[in-house]
């Protein structure tokens, strides 16, 4: 049986009912779109433990997106900002601890 990536598409927006049907094309994700509502969100989380969560930068809380960090630390949070076709990806994922020469090299070259 193929491993398949759940990833949830949080938004009303039609940008992200655009990545959602994007995702869809995928074989190795299973997406599922639903709205931005912190108890539909904490039902799909708990029904489908996702991999990656993409949502409306616009419609999400700053701190319903923490708490999502905080709660679930394997998840990827990709931000979608649909004004400016901008993304912003967060993860609470825990790496190897880095030196500051490590990190001055990250935010020079990217």
């Amino acid at each position: 049986m193929d491993h398949r990536v759940n990833a949830i598409v949080c938004g009303s927006s039609l940008s992200m009912s655009g990545l959602a049907a994007s995702l869809r094309t995928n074989p190795a994700l299973d997406v599922v779109r639903i709205p931005a509502d912190a108890a539909i969100l904490a039902q799909e989380l708990d029904r489908r433990h996702p991999s990656l969560i993409a949502f409306d930068l616009g419609e999400l809380s700053g701190d319903l997106v923490f708490t999502l960090l905080r709660d679930h630390p394997g998840v990827i949070l990709i931000g979608v900002d649909p004004s400016s076709d901008g993304m912003l990806m967060l993860s609470a994922r825990q790496d190897q601890p880095i030196s500051a020469a490590d990190l001055v090299q990250f935010l020079t070259e990217g």
